[in-house]
């Protein structure tokens, strides 16, 4: 047995299947790749709620790791299952074959469920509110923290119709070598400068 996650393994932990025989159909059908788009991919269901979650990881990820942790503790108690049920067998072939039966089984089972919880965070997180039911106090709005609105990095408070129309990198975020490639244009603009004023200077 092993644990496999699809996409980044970091964020949605994994679901569990048998490594002896051929896998589930999900995890090496043809249908799709990384280049393109399928429902019949285990992969792209992951994917897609790694995505989605990053659009505001602080409010979508206790979803999804609630529901991973879910599908591991289903996957861990039903394993503890399977091998009494391996160990009752005296050929090793027909155990090997019923282990991955069920593990199989138990795969597809969860890749349909987690599709169907991919589907399911578009309805409740989508369109900046998060959306628990019909009512009247149903939706509660997603906002911003204060302290990143009014960062000059952003540039919502900074923005003005002659410019800067961007946020402003800190220097105390920057590298070294970007602090020196700052200083740098700085004083060949102001020399550029002072030598354009120079020649206007001449001129007159």
């Amino acid at each position: 047995m092993v644990w496999l996650g699809c996409a980044a393994w970091h964020r949605v932990l994994p679901l569990m299947g048998a490594a002896s025989e051929p896998a589930p159909d999900s995890y090496h059908s043809r249908a799709g790749h990384q280049s393109k788009f399928s429902t019949k991919l285990a992969y792209w269901g992951f994917s897609m709620v790694n995505e989605f979650q990053d659009s505001k990881w602080s409010i979508i990820n206790p979803d999804v790791i609630q529901m991973a942790h879910k599908l591991e503790k289903a996957g861990a108690e039903a394993a503890a299952s399977w091998d009494a049920e391996a160990d009752k067998l005296d050929d090793e072939s027909a155990a090997v074959e019923l282990l991955t039966q069920r593990s199989n089984a138990f795969v597809e089972q969860s890749v349909g469920e987690w599709w169907e919880f991919a589907f399911s965070l578009f309805a409740k997180f989508s369109r900046y509110v998060t959306t628990q039911d019909e009512s009247v106090g149903g939706e509660t709005l997603q906002r911003y923290p204060e302290w990143w609105l009014r960062s000059p990095e952003v540039g919502f408070t900074s923005w003005r119709p002659e410019g800067p129309i961007h946020g402003i990198v800190l220097m105390r975020h920057m590298t070294k070598f970007q602090r020196s490639w700052r200083c740098c244009r700085s004083s060949c603009s102001l020399r550029r400068s002072r030598t354009r004023a120079v020649s206007l200077d001449g001129a007159s």
